[in-house]
Formats: structure tokens, C-alpha cells, sequence
């Protein structure tokens, strides 16, 4: 679990490799290494999985909940936590398909306790039973309007795109974009979130790793690149996290063979983009749902492309 995240902008991955100048020019030179938080859940418990870019891989794993839910989950959007200065009390949440349901859940946890000692199940609607993913992008201080935009990816290849904005501290969505021909996605994450644009990872079934980039005027049309052509059809979950100026620390994880892998990313640039592979992650990731924890008090906005 994410207790600080030095990385902020301007460092990066001095610690991952024995000369800084092997590393990927836009994520060089920092004074400690980059990290990713990643959650893991069954049905009701959840779990964290914090990693540092060091040499090796440093992981470590914790318990946010038990007994958290009841409902026969389908998938999870990324998540946030947010902690209070002594990491004493924190506060879990993110939005969940349960059946053919989106919900919006979050809960309190107070040290040294995992139980929840609160939390709140709010539904947001029907027809989520042809959805296979959800992505979120949370605010950043420098939008026009601080309002989340979520991704959902449906079965059929089309993408969805809504603002969601709290009224009376109940969310409110929007559809604002449907997108198509995105029926060879395999799995996707926030890559970028900008004033003007977030930037999607995505890798298809075929192995190809492609960034998607969508402005957030209307109306408008996705701006894809390819990354890379073959070798990341294994990937189920990509977790992405800033590191730098302008880097990303990316978590790939295989669920087939319950194994995670890191690699630090220069600023996306299509098939010139430097990825460097750090290795295997210690570990395993035995649980049937992974997905990205951003840590809302430190983590810098994501700015892979």
C-alpha cells in the first residue's frame, strides 16, 4: 500500500539500474526510485501491492479490507485511496460492475482494524452486462472544471466516454463520446491525464501495445498510435504510474501465470517510444481482480504521452 511517493515530477529511476544513463532519457536521473500502487480483491476483501523501481524489484503487499463487499463482482474501475497524515484512517474507493450494475463504493478504514468501519454503496445504473472494462480519470488542478471522465470498453469494440460531476455528493453521468473500432482491445489503462486530453494504453489481442489519445472537447475523434506490434497479448491488467517529468512506471500483469512485470517508459512517441523491461516481480498475484490505486494525497497526474 502507498504510504509516500517521492517520485514526483522532475525524479525518477536513479536506483533502478546501475548507470542512470541506461535508463530511458525522460525518466534519468532521479534521487529515488519511481513506485506503482496496484489493489487486488476477490468479492469482499481488497488488498494492495506497492512496488519500487529498485534494483531489485522492492514489493510490498498489505490489507485494506476484509469482509468489504457481498456482491458477485464482475470487474473494477482504478481506485483511489486517501489517507490521512499518519496513514491512521484511510478512505477506499472507486466504482465496481456487479452483475449488470455499476456501483460506486467507498469505505473507511481505521488502523490497526481491517474490518470497514464505514462505507457507502450508491447504484449508478443498468446495462453494464456487455462491459468488459472501466477507466478512470480523476481531476487534475488545472482543468476548466474538476470533473472525473470514465472509459468503459463494451464487448461489441465500442468506447464510451462520460463526465461524471458530484451533486450533492452523489455522482452524476454524462455520456459524452462513443467510439468505435476497439473490438481487438484486450485491456486498457489511463496513460495521460492532461487540462485537454487523456491518453489510454491499450494492447489488443494480438500482442500490439497502441496509445489512444482523446481530447476532451466534443465533438471529436481518437488520435491512435502504435507503440509496439507483438509480445504484450499476455498482459490481462496494465497499471501505469508518473515517474518523472514526463516517464511512466507501467505494472503488466499476467493472470494466466499470476505474475507481474515492470517496465519503466519514456514519453510515448508511436513505435520510437523507449520501453525498458526491469524485470519479474517477486510475488504473485493470486486474486481474480487487479487494478490501479491512486493515491490521491501524492501521486502526480499521469503524463505518458
Amino acid at each position: 500500500m502507498r504510504r509516500t511517493l517521492a517520485a514526483a515530477t522532475g525524479l525518477a529511476l536513479t536506483a533502478v539500474l546501475t548507470t542512470p544513463a541506461a535508463a530511458a532519457p525522460s525518466v534519468a536521473g532521479a534521487t529515488v526510485p519511481c513506485a506503482v500502487g496496484a489493489a487486488s480483491a476477490t468479492a469482499g476483501d481488497h488488498f494492495g501491492t506497492y512496488l519500487e523501481a529498485t534494483k531489485p524489484i522492492t514489493r510490498t503487499d498489505s490489507t485494506s479490507a476484509r469482509g468489504a463487499l457481498d456482491l458477485p463482482i464482475r470487474f473494477y474501475s482504478d481506485w483511489f485511496v486517501n489517507p490521512d497524515a499518519d496513514w491512521n484512517t484511510r478512505v477506499f474507493g472507486g466504482y465496481l460492475v456487479a452483475g449488470d450494475i455499476l456501483y460506486d463504493f467507498t469505505y473507511w478504514v481505521q488502523r490497526p482494524a481491517e474490518v470497514p468501519k464505514d462505507s457507502r454503496l450508491i447504484r449508478i445504473g443498468g446495462g453494464w452486462t456487455g462491459f468488459r472494462a472501466l477507466v478512470t480519470s480523476q481531476p487534475i488542478g488545472s482543468d476548466p472544471e474538476p470533473v472525473q471522465r470514465q472509459y468503459g470498453l463494451h464487448a461489441d469494440g465500442t468506447l464510451y466516454r462520460w463526465v461524471v460531476r458530484y451533486v450533492n455528493d452523489k455522482p452524476v453521468w454524462t455520456r459524452n463520446g462513443v467510439f468505435s473500432g476497439f473490438s481487438a482491445v484486450k485491456t486498457m489503462a489511463l496513460f495521460s491525464r492532461t487540462a485537454t486530453y487523456d491518453t489510454l494504453l491499450v494492447t489488443t489481442r494480438g500482442g500490439a501495445l497502441y496509445t489512444v489519445r482523446i481530447p476532451h472537447s466534443q465533438p471529436t475523434t481518437p488520435v491512435v498510435k502504435k507503440v509496439r506490434a507483438s509480445t504484450w497479448q499476455g498482459f490481462e491488467t496494465l497499471v501505469a504510474s508518473r515517474c518523472g517529468r514526463t516517464g511512466t512506471l507501467l505494472l503488466g500483469i499476467d493472470k494466466d501465470i499470476r505474475s507481474g512485470y515492470l517496465y519503466a517508459v519514456g514519453h510515448a512517441n508511436g513505435t520510437a517510444t523507449v520501453i525498458q523491461s526491469l524485470g519479474k516481480v517477486p510475488g504473485t498475484f493470486p486474486y481474480p481482480f487487479d487494478f490501479r490505486l491512486m493515491n490521491l494525497g501524492v501521486d502526480e497526474p499521469l503524463f505518458g504521452e
